[in-house]
């Protein structure tokens, strides 16, 4: 069985990127962490069944689920046929502390 993919580009990733809007006032409270989403991938690539099986926040697990509402996968395949796939997807908020480390921020972390 071939497991769904986000988009083409990142099927070499191992990794899923969506774009989530960071609640501001999420950002004013310095709200940063990880979720979890639960969510199947339909023979038509729409997530369905969308759960937030680790909050972190309520205004972040919001983000985090109308971000992948909007995301279509290419679907999983079995003996070459759509098929549905449930599937888990951790979400890192991260506040970044300056504009300059934003510019500089090589993912090591630190």
């Amino acid at each position: 069985m071939r497991i769904p993919n986000s988009a083409p580009d990142h099927r070499r990733l191992g990794a899923y990127y969506i774009h989530i809007e960071y609640p501001e006032e999420a950002i004013r409270a310095g709200i940063e962490g990880r979720l979890v989403l639960r969510f199947v991938v339909e023979t038509d690539g729409r997530p369905s069944n969308i759960q937030v099986i680790q909050p972190l926040h309520p205004l972040l697990d919001s983000a985090a689920v109308a971000a992948l509402r909007r995301v279509r996968f290419i679907p999983g395949k079995q003996n070459g046929q759509p098929v549905r796939v449930r599937m888990q997807l951790p979400v890192r908020f991260r506040l970044l502390s300056s504009p300059v480390q934003a510019n500089n921020d090589n993912g090591s972390g630190r």
